[in-house]
């Protein structure tokens, strides 16, 4: 229907923008105001066409990011950390376990290979 494929492309539109500027800290309300909508509302479509909030498809993209980073460049994790616009490494660290099971150390040292000898 026209209603479903205007969500859709308010959802594009919004993970497009959260892509292409998450190096900034990008709150609910200001997605919401990109889109025209209230910030529950939004959240509750994001939610409903994505099947994750905004802030986790931010996370994501931050984890995404960090692995390419430590796969293919010698920048330090700090660097990294503040290349996926985290400023504490030990906070883009802890996020960055969390997701791949492994510290930003041992994903490097390891390919991004999680497996145990």
């Amino acid at each position: 229907t026209q209603k479903e494929d205007q969500i859709s492309l308010v959802i594009r539109e919004a993970c497009q923008y959260i892509s292409s500027n998450f190096e900034k800290n990008i709150s609910l309300t200001d997605l919401a105001k990109t889109a025209h909508l209230s910030p529950n509302y939004f959240l509750k479509l994001f939610k409903n066409s994505m099947g994750i909030t905004p802030q986790q498809y931010y996370t994501a993209l931050t984890v995404d990011k960090g692995r390419y980073l430590l796969t293919n460049t010698s920048y330090s994790i700090s660097e990294i950390s503040l290349l996926c616009g985290i400023v504490d490494s030990f906070y883009f660290s802890r996020i960055f376990k969390k997701h791949t099971g492994l510290s930003p150390r041992d994903y490097r040292n390891t390919g991004g290979c999680n497996f145990v000898l």
